[in-house]
């Protein structure tokens, strides 16, 4: 007799997600770059890959090329100070099947507090050599510390002790 095959696709797991910046665990402020590398073996529907920081969700990741979908997230202002928050990612394959992917950071807006100790305000300096020293606090870690005095940019300052920075320049006649 006559025989009839037909063959159908049947896939019911979603795409797998790999958020590869900002890491889990982060502490970011500012525009945060996001990168995640999203894979399925039926395809991907790019307009699909977003992502979501808190409650504020639907921003497009693009395709940048061998499954990884990049963007810059800038809408973090609403969300406040230092705070945990949630990063997820989310991706749809060809047949609908969704997928989310999360990690925790902490975001913080709060800027460093700085102390002027040396020179005073309003201080003339006269000798050829001096020292710029302040107090520097912030709710979360500082990185780095660099001013610009005069003709000099990014001038480091460096940790002292406990919240003290200072430099030590020499004027140049």
């Amino acid at each position: 007799g006559n025989v009839s095959t037909a063959t159908r696709v049947v896939d019911l797991i979603g795409p797998t997600i790999e958020i590869t910046e900002p890491a889990a665990g982060a502490l970011v402020g500012g525009d945060i770059s996001i990168s995640a590398t999203v894979t399925d073996n039926s395809g991907i529907d790019e307009a699909s890959v977003s992502a979501a920081i808190g409650d504020l969700s639907g921003f497009t990741l693009t395709a940048v090329g061998d499954n990884v979908y990049t963007g810059i997230f800038s809408e973090t202002d609403s969300l406040g100070g230092v705070e945990a928050q949630s990063l997820s990612v989310s991706a749809t394959d060809v047949y609908g099947n969704t997928k989310t992917q999360s990690v925790a950071l902490t975001i913080d807006f709060v800027a460093p507090a700085i102390t002027w100790i040396e020179p005073l305000e309003a201080t003339v300096i006269t000798d050829e050599t001096f020292i710029l020293a302040a107090t520097i606090t912030d709710n979360a870690s500082i990185a780095t510390i660099t001013l610009d005095v005069g003709d000099l940019s990014d001038v480091t300052m460096e940790l002292t002790s406990d919240d003290r920075y200072e430099v030590t320049l020499t004027t140049e006649e």
